[in-house]
């Protein structure tokens, strides 16, 4: 029940006591008293009424004011205190967006509009799926949407698009947004720009696979051939000229280099790759 209920109810139940008792009390003087007595009493009767009733009405106002005054110094603070939120945000160099309870989108950074190339008409009220295209995650996407039903603070990476149309890797933060009665109002997701970064890993996933598919060249096929070599070699004749002998000897020393140093970059592929 509001204060303006109970003040009612309370004054109600005051007034209809008070007339209640007040005007038996008058009936019963009626017959002991004289006229001008019971004029006086019934008039002091309405001064006390009116006078409780004034005083009532101060309190009920004097209230009010207060609470009103309070609301004000709330609202002022809480108006201070989005500034500065609003400054600070706009001096980061990452993206920030603050979406209601619906998931409209209700405010953007500068550093948003410089980096996407929209404006606030295009942005302002807009889903933030407004930002999804066909390279989009659509897994990503879904699981946004459940840890935002749940009010969660999370991470995620995403590819969102320009306005021109062009593709980027975003890191998203998002951190939920509560007034003093714990009541959800939002969220805030600051967008980190992580394309080159992506870029970069890409390359490096690119580069050991390359790498992965030497190594299995390697301890496939160059070391099939060199156990062939050491197989042929080992059908040579033993009665040869010195000369070749010795060219059998070299020959057969350089595949057994050959053979333990394959062997042992393939030890090593297999160490890394396991790591």
């Amino acid at each position: 029940m509001t204060f303006a209920s109970r003040a009612t109810l309370a004054y109600l139940t005051i007034s209809v006591i008070w007339i209640i008792l007040s005007d038996r009390l008058i009936f019963f003087l009626s017959t002991k008293w004289s006229k001008d007595d019971l004029l006086l009493l019934q008039s002091g009767k309405g001064i006390f009424f009116i006078s409780f009733t004034a005083l009532l009405l101060y309190l009920a106002l004097r209230k009010y004011r207060d609470r009103q005054h309070k609301y004000i110094k709330e609202i002022k603070k809480s108006v201070e205190e989005n500034e500065k939120l609003v400054n600070i945000l706009n001096c980061v160099s990452n993206m920030a967006i603050l979406t209601d309870k619906d998931s409209k989108i209700c405010w953007v950074n500068r550093a948003f509009y410089e980096f996407t190339g929209f404006t606030s008409e295009e942005i302002i009220g807009q889903m933030p799926f407004i930002l999804h295209k066909e390279k989009t995650d659509s897994i990503t996407v879904s699981r946004i949407k459940e840890r935002c039903a749940r009010h969660e603070f999370f991470k995620e990476e995403l590819i969102n698009y320009k306005k021109n149309g062009e593709h980027y890797w975003v890191e998203l933060s998002f951190s939920p947004m509560f007034c003093p009665a714990n009541e959800f109002k939002g969220y805030v997701t600051i967008q980190s720009v992580i394309t080159d970064r992506k870029i970069k890993d890409e390359q490096i996933q690119q580069q050991n696979e390359v790498l992965r598919e030497m190594a299995w060249l390697n301890s496939h096929e160059i070391r099939k051939s060199v156990a062939n070599m050491l197989g042929l070699l080992a059908l040579c004749p033993d009665q040869q000229t010195e000369e070749d002998s010795e060219v059998f000897r070299l020959l057969h020393q350089s595949t057994h280099e050959l053979d333990t140093a394959l062997k042992r970059i393939a030890d090593k592929s297999n160490k890394f790759y396991k790591a």
